[in-house]
């Protein structure tokens, strides 16, 4: 197993992760508090390009596994990996709307393509977990999921940006 293009593919992750999260906080405060601009137009705009744009990039990284000299294992648990993070990756844009929301005294639930997101992810971890646990459990779903992928997220991207950090700190300086 190759296990240096397992910790690269992690390491991207975090990276875009952080990335994104980052972007459409700061695009979406400037957007609304700075601009003084509508939130929920700039929230379903925000939102709608970040996910489209994180949604080619996991299908970039998905070819490119594909295409990787690599074993068919190695392959196979990269492509395995990628549509577990998916959800928590597309979380990161939907998670810095929700916080410009609560910092702006916006609703963020009349932002139709946050909807839309809450939907499509209810639609697929609610089955998931009434097969699992039973029972009418939507409102648990979401919170846990909520939770899940923000840990997700928050813990790839600390990884990512410590070991970069400490990378660049542990490197000898020249001797001038």
């Amino acid at each position: 197993m190759n296990a240096s293009l397992l910790q690269l593919r992690l390491t991207q992750y975090g990276m875009v992760w952080i990335g994104a999260f980052v972007s459409v906080l700061l695009l979406s405060l400037a957007a609304t508090l700075g601009l003084k601009q509508d939130f929920v137009a700039v929230a379903d705009l925000v939102l709608r390009i970040a996910l489209g744009a994180l949604t080619l990039i996991a299908m970039v990284f998905a070819v490119a596994t594909i295409l990787t000299p690599e074993k068919l294992g190695i392959k196979a648990l990269l492509l395995v990996l990628g549509a577990v993070l998916l959800l928590p990756l597309l979380w990161s844009p939907v998670l810095a709307i929700v916080i410009t929301a609560h910092l702006t005294g916006a609703a963020v639930e009349y932002s139709s393509v946050y909807a839309g997101f809450r939907g499509v992810v209810s639609r697929i971890v609610f089955p998931l977990v009434q097969a699992v646990f039973g029972g009418s459990l939507i409102e648990t779903v979401w919170s846990a999921f909520q939770v899940l992928a923000t840990v997700i997220g928050f813990v790839a991207s600390t990884v990512t940006l410590w070991q970069l950090a400490r990378g660049r700190l542990t490197r000898e300086r020249p001797v001038a």
